[in-house]
């Protein structure tokens, strides 16, 4: 029977510090959805009884991730769980597509180390041998179960598969007969302890299969089948002309699923660098960006056909995700490009296999003592958007532009206009009634700097959504301009409203929003409320005596521990672009 959802007991968190946020948790998530994880279960929930405290109990004190209704991010936990309900969604779509279907052996019964080596590129699933003898069969040349997964070769490592029972052989020989193709060295003994006839019958299937006196290397048609041995893994898929199912400089966080009529494949950047460069694709047709975390799609406006591989110019940044979806069934008015120059110099060339994109995934057992456990890591602003369906460049760096189009033409725009403002201040900080004293519950800044950093210690230790304001006057919006406001360094999550208006909320970053629809004519109020953790409160409680502190947790940071950088640490910038056709079709 099919069995769409894999799920997995998710953030059991065995350090609780009361700093953990969203953001904190994404990369973690990412890691397992590349892994083939398609739902989360959480630990943990705590039954929390009294309203009168916060942030209340948490499960074991030392255990699990405090998903509390007293959090001070729990309004923003619905971004974060349709996030993942996104991803999961979108994973659970059709099958899982895999090359390599890896034997465990005779001897083990589990599954490797999820950091085995295997070639780049690759994906692979584990079978054992009841699976092997009774879910496996061959379809034309390719390995198939009940549920329509396939393959294209059977991998037994010499590792743990140097002793095979007969049974496996003889399994082995009805496949490769039929027509699969097996990587299977010659096994140096029967894995029972049985002799007689039944060990005559073993010797006599290792020279059905491998001939009487196999060489070191070796390549035999057996049936309609191919029987390899004596090469690495990755010789072998070389030599079968099975190319890598998708292309990178090595270390991409990546699973490919296939429905009736799509490719989909989950990229996922580490934790603490940004994912950019080239990623090639073992797939044909129109081509999309599906955003998990905007809930949004967008076609792919650079990239590269060669061969049976699509070339896709990703750039996401640390702890970014998103999904790339081939439509096979589909067709596209989308205006594709290969190539940008700006000012004579090369900025994107999807073509180019020198520009490849290169992952840096994490440690199977986790991050080591001290590691945070998501860095800021600062991800610069593209310089360029095309949108429109590869009709419109967004420039926000004045200069000259020049677009390689997919078959070959040259387009050149100017860009002329684009500007960038800095809000330094001054700025009002506004914190909730009754955490801070009353005479410091509105403060006036002359430049921007994190509540963590005041003067007033109880107003540095606040935790909880306070918000920072300030007004900015500007000239008429262009029909041809775009407003970006790009928020800078955020501890952790931020909401911004324009004149009133609520423009977004992220929990991740890049904090960036398009206040273009918002901004008037003359002055603008642009306030952003920002939300950090507890942990800056529970420790500065820890110092005070206990009927002075309003918080209260079973485990908490003691009052020497370090705090916490927390608010609107910014630069905070205002972006303009503007828009250009790009004529020339």
């Amino acid at each position: 029977m099919e069995k769409k959802r894999l799920a997995a007991e998710a953030f059991t968190n065995t350090m609780l510090r009361w700093d953990e946020h969203p953001f904190a948790l994404k990369h973690m998530a990412d890691r397992h959805f590349a892994l083939g994880v398609t739902h989360l279960v959480f630990h943990t929930y705590t039954h929390n009884p009294r309203l009168d405290v916060a942030p209340g109990t948490s499960f074991g004190a030392f255990i699990g991730t405090p998903f509390l209704r007293g959090q001070t991010w729990w309004k923003s936990m619905p971004l974060f769980t349709a996030y993942l309900a996104r991803c999961g969604f979108m994973l659970e779509q059709g099958n899982p597509v895999a090359d390599v279907l890896w034997y465990l052996g005779d001897e083990l019964d589990h599954k490797p180390r999820q950091d085995s080596p295997f070639p780049d590129g690759y994906r692979f699933d584990y079978v054992n041998y009841d699976a092997l003898a009774h879910q496996i069969d061959v379809q034309g040349r390719l390995l198939r179960n009940s549920s329509g997964i396939t393959w294209q070769v059977l991998w037994l490592p010499p590792q743990t598969c140097g002793r095979l029972t007969p049974q496996t052989l003889q399994r082995l020989i009805e496949l490769v007969e039929k027509g699969a193709t097996v990587l299977a060295a010659p096994p140096m003994a029967n894995a029972t302890l049985a002799g007689g006839v039944e060990n005559q019958a073993f010797a006599e299937m290792v020279r059905r299969l491998w001939g009487e006196h196999p060489a070191e290397k070796g390549d035999r048609t057996i049936g309609g089948g191919r029987l390899l041995w004596g090469l690495e893994l990755k010789e072998a898929l070389e030599l079968l002309a099975i190319g890598p199912d998708f292309v990178s400089a090595g270390g991409l966080e990546c699973c490919h699923r296939r429905s009736e009529n799509a490719d989909i494949y989950f990229i996922a950047a580490g934790r603490d660098a940004p994912l950019t460069g080239n990623v090639g694709f073992r797939c044909q047709g129109p081509v999309a960006f599906w955003d998990p975390l905007a809930g949004m799609n967008e076609p792919v406006t650079l990239l590269s056909r060669q061969g049976e591989y699509t070339y896709v110019s990703l750039n996401l940044p640390a702890g970014g995700s998103t999904f790339v979806v081939f439509d096979r069934a589909g067709s596209s008015d989308t205006r594709w490009f290969s190539k940008i120059e700006f000012d004579g110099q090369t900025i994107v060339d999807a073509g180019d296999r020198t520009r490849l994109a290169s992952g840096r995934p994490g440690r199977v057992q986790g991050l080591t003592g001290g590691q945070e456990n998501q860095p800021w890591v600062d991800y610069p602003l593209v310089q360029y958007d095309i949108v429109a369906g590869g009709r419109q460049l967004l420039g926000r760096l004045d200069g000259h532009y020049q677009l390689t189009t997919g078959d070959g033409q040259v387009v050149e725009v100017n860009i002329a206009g684009a500007r960038q403002r800095t809000l330094d201040g001054p700025w009002r900080l506004t914190f909730p009634a009754g955490w801070v004293a009353e005479e410091n519950q509105h403060i006036t800044l002359a430049k921007l700097i994190p509540w963590s950093k005041l003067d007033d210690p109880e107003s540095r230790a606040f935790s909880g959504t306070a918000a920072y304001e300030c007004t900015v006057d500007v000239a008429a919006i262009d029909p041809d301009e775009r407003v970006m406001l790009d928020l800078g360094k955020v501890c952790h999550i931020a909401s911004v409203s324009v004149n009133g208006k609520a423009v977004a909320e992220k929990w991740a970053a890049p904090f960036r929003f398009d206040i273009s629809g918002f901004l008037v004519k003359g002055v603008n109020t642009i306030t952003v409320q920002v939300t950090n953790t507890w942990y800056n409160r529970l420790i500065y409680d820890a110092s005070l005596p206990e009927e002075q502190r309003k918080t209260w947790t079973i485990h908490a940071p003691g009052p020497q521990t370090p705090m916490q950088e927390a608010g609107l640490v910014g630069p905070v910038m205002l972006h303009w672009g503007k828009l250009v056709d790009l004529n020339g079709e």
